[in-house]
């Protein structure tokens, strides 16, 4: 997990897009491409089920999405991917 922290802090560094593969509370898997427009929006929240949601925008749906922490499987930005093996 710490290594998806570090990412992510990077892409809204740079405010680069990015792929992230995770797991719907209904078990559906899904890929979105998102972005964090700025260091300040990277925003982690408690969801309601429990657990820590970044907050991204979505660039397919231009709208703002909860993406719980524990439940990404991979993200993809700038060259780099990085899978979470507690999720697969």
């Amino acid at each position: 997990m710490q290594l998806i922290s570090k990412v992510l802090l990077e892409v809204a560094r740079t405010g680069q897009f990015l792929t992230v593969t995770f797991v719907k509370k209904n078990g559906e898997v899904r890929t979105m491409n998102a972005r964090v427009t700025s260091p300040k929006e990277l925003t982690v929240v408690q969801g309601k089920e429990g657990g820590n949601c970044l907050t991204v925008k979505d660039n397919t749906k231009k709208a703002y999405r909860n993406i719980n922490l524990d439940s990404i499987v991979e993200i993809r930005a700038g060259g780099i991917t990085v899978f979470n093996t507690k999720t697969l």
